[in-house]
């Protein structure tokens, strides 16, 4: 049996390895907001690592507005979280297979609320998420690998699950469903919606991969197809990404209200078609030195596209862990 625990100002996690490949990660997190006395974020998990494929349950509790209770921080609130006030439980399932030593699948259920057919018209709708993905390293890059320090917010987004294949080119294919009312609450609880990501300056965290459902941030109410190849070698590292969007009538609305859509599913009708591609590129001109360029065009597909590109030079004082 092992034993990590990893403390910052906002946050603490602790795993457990029961056995060399099952262990039990809590997390706890202090989302600092006067305006509505705070969040706090508790999550458990336990998984299973095998060679080629892994499985794992997650279960968030988003506790707003209220005092924490030790209910908060149970293992097993899945089911309507014994009904406490001011909290919100969401479970997850994920499940990863290596058939080759360069191929990846992957997939991820969510699960925010699930409405019975003996709870009144009143209770909250149905609220799922789907995301399946295929990764494939079609070149190694066991020689010369590119590392370089954390420089950007999104290099301390917390990973749960399995790592992204590794190589000096990698391909990937993703799907994602949005059901119409995953992240939203209603107008009285809006608080407690998941719709924003959360990031943990943490080393054991700190994870440059494919981003888990976990406060998805493209919001509700639809579904996205999309193809990637990224490099890596060396100081240099480029990635190019095209998407697909089906946008819902509701995919920008945070709350709802009664009577609920008959389809929860999704998309909405009308549907708005959205595609997007990007290219970036960086280059570790020094240790604390990073050059990056970025170009992007999106934009519904019926009509006018809008072009962004940009140009970035960093360079990192050296405060705080670089790794």
């Amino acid at each position: 049996m092992g034993f990590q625990l990893h403390t910052g100002p906002l946050f603490a996690a602790m795993s457990i390895e029961l056995q060399q490949d099952v262990g039990e990660l809590f997390l706890a997190v202090n989302v600092q907001n006067r305006s509505n006395n705070g969040k706090y974020l508790f999550m458990h998990r336990i998984q299973a690592q095998f060679p080629i494929f892994s499985i794992g349950i997650s279960e968030y509790n988003l506790v707003t507005r209220s005092p924490l209770d030790f209910q908060d921080i149970g293992p097993f609130l899945v089911y309507h979280h014994l009904f406490a006030s001011g909290s919100n439980v969401m479970i997850q399932l994920d499940a990863q297979v290596r058939p080759l030593d360069n191929v990846q699948l992957y997939a991820e259920g969510l699960m925010d609320d699930f409405q019975l057919s003996t709870e009144g018209t009143s209770s909250n709708p149905n609220a799922f998420g789907f995301h399946a993905g295929l990764e494939w390293a079609i070149q190694p890059n066991s020689e010369d690998p590119y590392h370089r320090p954390r420089f950007f917010r999104k290099d301390y987004t917390t990973r749960i699950g399995a790592s992204a294949l590794e190589g000096a080119i990698v391909a990937s294919l993703e799907w994602y469903w949005a059901s119409t009312y995953l992240y939203r609450r209603i107008s009285s609880a809006s608080n407690q919606a998941y719709f924003t990501r959360y990031f943990l300056q943490s080393q054991y965290f700190g994870t440059r991969i494919i981003e888990p459902w976990f406060a998805y941030p493209l919001g509700p109410d639809r579904m996205m197809f999309s193809a990637g190849l990224r490099y890596e070698k060396g100081k240099v590292a480029a990635s190019l990404r095209g998407s697909i969007l089906i946008l819902g009538a509701e995919s920008e609305v945070q709350t709802y209200a009664i009577p609920y859509a008959k389809d929860w599913m999704g998309p909405q009708s009308p549907v708005i078609y959205n595609a997007q591609a990007k290219i970036a590129l960086e280059y570790l001109a020094s240790p604390l030195t990073l050059l990056w360029s970025c170009f992007s065009i999106e934009g519904a597909i019926e009509n006018t596209a809008i072009l962004n590109f940009s140009l970035g030079l960093v360079w990192r004082l050296g405060l705080g862990s670089l790794e």
